[in-house]
């Protein structure tokens, strides 16, 4: 512990975690438990993380909602001692690390929470875990929740889609939802009821957010907003979407980003509809890569048929359904882009309106 202050003090970089391993590794050993805590920790995964979800448990325990604290000013902060109990944390920590990204077995979490993964900051996380914390079971390396707790959760991580990409959109700035994370973490924390909190802030919002939609000034809020609509898609399998977010896929420009005199579409009409929602959706990366800047008649076909690469190995057809739907226009013309548009846009209005169910307690 010595020589890890002595190194951090003469400016060696040492991650937050790696102090406090020497601090809780110094308590474990006065236990004689030294070669356990080592163990337990090794088995762990990116540490820094593990702890930043536990502060914002505790701050939400303590009902602070106040400016956020650095991390190792916040555990080292005198008089707290929040580093006392080796054993307490860990079992704190490989909890937050068996939920890490992938908790459930429903696959729209799962697919929701990859859409939240998009997301500029990891703000939207804390509702998550500060829930999950409360409610769930972690028993033999497992975790683990009630019916019940999973109908609750749902409803939490759409309404934290909904408030996070309204405040971000409204206001360019990721920054803007810290105030309302934490006090909404707080009455999770508490047992009460959140969604008046997401509500009010989301109203605030929307009529910004509506706006800045309307003239497709998503910013960086745009791969999060295509996900989304794509899997709102009513004939969508939540599970064969999942298996293309686990796989490598692009951002697909159904009109080609270079212009080239295309059938109906000059310059300026190219330009000003490119990157309009109506115009992207998800694909797989290979398919996305054959396709590039073929005409619109020559990608549908390797969307349907998937292509092979020049090793000869056969690439599937896509199993996105908005890319399934593509197949079956006859050409893509300003008409059938303005139409698609607007089907991506009620869908994502829907989602954005829908009133949540009173299962937030």
């Amino acid at each position: 512990l010595t020589i890890f202050q002595t190194i951090n003090d003469r400016g060696q970089p040492l991650d937050d975690s790696d102090i406090f391993k020497a601090k809780l590794y110094s308590a474990a050993k006065k236990d004689k438990n030294e070669k356990e805590f080592i163990n337990r920790w090794n088995d762990l995964e990116d540490h820094t993380w593990l702890f930043r979800i536990y502060m914002h448990v505790l701050r939400a325990k303590n009902k602070d909602i106040g400016r956020e604290k650095a991390l190792r000013a916040y555990f080292q902060e005198e008089g707290k001692n929040r580093l006392k109990n080796y054993n307490d944390i860990m079992k704190n920590l490989e909890l937050y690390n068996c939920i890490y990204g992938e908790w459930g077995d429903s696959d729209e979490v799962i697919v929701l929470w990859r859409i939240l993964e998009t997301y500029p900051n990891q703000y939207w996380n804390y509702p998550l875990y500060v829930f999950l914390h409360k409610h769930g079971k972690y028993s033999n390396d497992e975790f683990s929740t009630n019916t019940r707790t999973e109908a609750k959760f749902l409803t939490l991580i759409k309404e934290t889609i909904k408030y996070c990409f309204t405040s971000g959109i409204a206001y360019k700035t990721s920054a803007a939802i810290k105030d309302t994370i934490f006090r909404v973490c707080v009455a999770i924390s508490e047992g009460k009821d959140y969604l008046p909190i997401y509500k009010k802030n989301f109203e605030k919002e929307s009529s910004e957010y509506n706006r800045k939609l309307t003239d497709n000034d998503y910013g960086r809020y745009r791969k999060g907003l295509i996900l989304l609509a794509s899997f709102l898609n009513p004939k969508e399998n939540p599970e064969k979407y999942l298996s293309v977010l686990k796989d490598k896929y692009n951002i697909e420009h159904i009109l080609p980003q270079e212009w080239c005199n295309y059938d109906q579409w000059d310059e300026e009409s190219h330009k000003k509809n490119i990157e309009k929602l109506g115009n992207l959706v998800i694909l797989e990366k290979s398919l996305n890569i054959k396709a590039s800047n073929e005409f619109f008649q020559r990608k549908k076909e390797i969307y349907k048929k998937g292509t092979t690469k020049k090793s000869g190995k056969q690439i599937k057809p896509s199993e996105v359904q908005d890319v399934k739907d593509l197949t079956k226009i006859q050409n893509w013309y300003p008409e059938d882009l303005k139409k698609r548009h607007k089907e991506i846009m009620q869908r994502l209005e829907n989602f954005f309106q829908e009133n949540s169910q009173e299962i937030s307690k």
